[in-house]
């Protein structure tokens, strides 16, 4: 619901919440954001940062003036940082130009940062809020990203490297697929160290959060890509999420987002980014079993489980994210690499989860009444995405019909099956398409260790 200017004067609490959004979007790092909020004679402080907000006792500014006068007089002497700035980190409206990286060390001395060029950004109030900024090493381009992750998690650095270290019985490169790493750190902040001082009793000091600043190769959006590339890769970033998945890392967050490309030996090849959320069996704290992901391309069990309830995270879950980015791109994106708004898709970014899952069933089923298209650049592969429909639509749709009619529930396939299922449509997609499709085809399967057995 939007709210007008004359709305808010209303709704003070309102005004103050935007007002800590916007503060701690309005600069490349805000580590936390101090507020007051007066009514009559009354006075709160607030403190908000990524972990939530702080409220302190009312207090009569009248009956309390001594009290009210030093907190303006301590707040008249705060510098930058206690002010939610972190040293060498811009205070103002950054200049479009490269400066060095904060808190330079021998591994990132060569590196520097555009901080005007926002690659990527999230405007909220608690959560990670990542920023990605343009950086240079060299004659590189990098990806600066900026991150509020909790100290609990495994850094998304960490979780590459394990990654990376996996030992695979196939000869799939998954370096080439993988993100690449340069440096990074985290900065001098704990959202925790505030719930302890004050102890307040909603702050949980196991989640608190830090932000961290990482540096990581420049990759580029899958979408851009022609047809059959963009096809071929997205099946690649799938292959490497089911290797890693087997070996115990699981993503958990498959989007558009982070799904990209980098050129080896002169050929595009899928990429899996971001692993901030990914969790790593018997290293990660927890099970697991998160509802967490982009919800736009998020599983319909996931959204259509009860409120923070634990969901049980099959591979199947992260699997149909991935086919509703195909759906995404193939509607949304044309030649020019130009977004269109769709209904369709629309609905999926509605602050009603119950309108997600509305739109998304009634795509598995064949009855949007929207009839989506495809734009005509990804028309010649529009037939593997009513495969995948149809998949899914067996998977997610028809249990939950059994149940509703009371009839016997078809056993939970194994993740090894709905692999299996899943290449036996992409084959089928691809063997529709005549001597163009099988020759697309063999070149897909001439990559080393990419598909299982031909069925």
């Amino acid at each position: 619901m939007e709210l007008c200017a004359d709305s808010l004067r209303m709704y003070p609490d309102a005004q103050l919440v935007m007002c800590a959004a916007e503060r701690l979007a309005c600069l490349p790092c805000v580590t936390h954001h101090i507020d007051m909020l007066i009514r009559d004679d009354v006075l709160w402080l607030f403190w908000c940062d990524r972990q939530g907000v702080i409220r302190s006792t009312g207090i009569s500014i009248v009956r309390n003036a001594p009290y009210f006068l030093l907190v303006l007089l301590a707040m008249q002497r705060f510098n930058a940082i206690d002010w939610g700035i972190p040293e060498s980190f811009p205070d103002n409206a950054p200049r479009d130009e490269f400066t060095l990286l904060p808190g330079a060390s021998p591994l990132s001395a060569d590196i520097t940062v555009n901080w005007s060029a926002v690659i990527h950004h999230t405007f909220q109030l608690s959560g990670r809020s990542t920023r990605v900024f343009q950086g240079k090493g060299g004659s590189s381009m990098l990806a600066v990203k900026i991150s509020h992750c909790e100290r609990a998690r495994l850094t998304e650095d960490e979780i590459v490297k394990l990654a990376l270290g996996v030992t695979l019985s196939t000869t799939f490169p998954l370096k080439d697929h993988l993100p690449a790493f340069v440096y990074g750190r985290n900065l001098d902040y704990d959202s925790g160290w505030i719930r302890e001082f004050v102890q307040s009793p909603g702050g949980d000091l196991s989640a608190s959060c830090a932000p961290r600043l990482t540096v990581w190769e420049m990759l580029q959006p899958i979408h851009h890509l022609a047809a059959s590339d963009f096809v071929r890769c997205w099946l690649e970033i799938v292959h490497t999420h089911r290797l890693l998945w087997q070996e115990g890392i699981c993503h958990l967050d498959p989007s558009l987002g982070n799904t990209m490309v980098r050129m080896v030996n002169g050929t595009y090849r899928g990429v899996l980014n971001d692993w901030d959320l990914a969790h790593v069996r018997g290293k990660s704290k927890g099970d697991g079993s998160e509802r967490i992901g982009t919800r736009v391309f998020m599983a319909i069990d996931l959204l259509c489980a009860k409120g923070s309830d634990p969901v049980e995270r099959r591979y199947r879950h992260d699997l149909e994210a991935f086919v509703w980015i195909l759906v995404w791109v193939f509607l949304t994106y044309d030649r020019d690499n130009v977004a269109h708004k769709v209904r369709t898709t629309s609905r999926w970014m509605s602050p009603s989860v119950g309108e997600v899952v509305d739109a998304k069933q009634l795509f598995l089923l064949g009855i949007d009444r929207c009839n989506p298209q495809p734009q005509e650049k990804w028309k010649g592969h529009w037939g593997l995405v009513r495969l995948m429909r149809h998949m899914f639509a067996e998977l997610v749709l028809t249990p939950e019909m059994q149940r509703t009619h009371r009839q016997a529930v078809s056993p939970e396939p194994s993740d090894e099956d709905v692999y299996v299922a899943f290449w036996a449509k992409v084959d089928e997609h691809y063997m529709s398409l005549g001597d163009e499709g099988l020759q697309e085809l063999i070149a897909t399967r001439k990559y080393p260790g990419l598909l299982p057995p031909v069925l």
